[in-house]
């Protein structure tokens, strides 16, 4: 049967005798132990200040490359790692693109970027025991409309101009203005329209006929 003088097993730590340490382990990430002090029949607090941080490793993005648009925002989302990381930084001298921004407790990169740039970086991790590294590459650039039905990639704020006569017909043009949506360029609906020798043929004979 357990006495006054002694402290019963607590989860991962062990029972003992009064005026001595139970011992356990430390959390994960952590090496070395955790203690509590048996006194008059009851575990104290536990204590952490035999366990040191693991050093961090295996530090990741999503993506290691991130393509953004001007003043539209932007996220790499959190890195993933494996030990414990108190801060993270950008390493050496360099800075993010306009707008942008590190999140030194999450390592979450975002923002709104404000003008074009492509540079590549070091991000790390680190705790009292080390860091662990990662090599990320952002481009920015002009917010643009994708090349769809024919109009070529063009830039948010200009008009896209189709030829008819370069893609077979006998003539017309038409245009598609590429504006700025909620998180990327749209296009808007086309104006113009392209005619094909047949229709103009068609059109040339009823002429005819109406004259005759």
């Amino acid at each position: 049967p357990m006495t006054r003088d002694m402290c019963p097993a607590d989860g991962s730590f062990p029972a003992v005798d009064d005026g001595k340490f139970s011992l356990s382990f430390c959390p994960d990430g952590f090496t070395g132990f955790s203690y509590r002090l048996c006194t008059n029949g009851v575990l104290g607090e536990v204590q952490l200040d035999r366990c040191d941080y693991r050093p961090p490793s295996g530090l990741a993005y999503v993506i290691s490359s991130m393509e953004c648009m001007v003043d539209v925002e932007v996220t790499s989302g959190m890195p993933t790692y494996t030990n414990f990381v108190t801060e993270f930084h950008l390493e050496g001298d360099v800075s993010l693109p306009k707008g942008l921004m590190l999140n030194s407790t999450t390592g979450e990169i975002h923002g709104v970027p404000r003008a074009t740039s492509m540079r590549q970086f070091t991000v790390c991790g680190a705790n009292p025991a080390g860091k662990a590294c990662t090599v990320m590459t952002i481009t920015v650039q002009n917010a643009y409309c994708a090349a769809a039905d024919g109009f070529e990639r063009t830039k948010v704020g200009e008009t896209a101009v189709y030829e008819c006569s370069e893609h077979g017909y006998a003539s017309g043009k038409r245009r598609r203005m590429c504006v700025m949506g909620e998180k990327k360029g749209e296009w808007q609906k086309a104006s113009g329209f392209c005619m094909s020798v047949v229709v103009i043929v068609l059109i040339v004979d009823i002429v005819v006929c109406i004259l005759a």
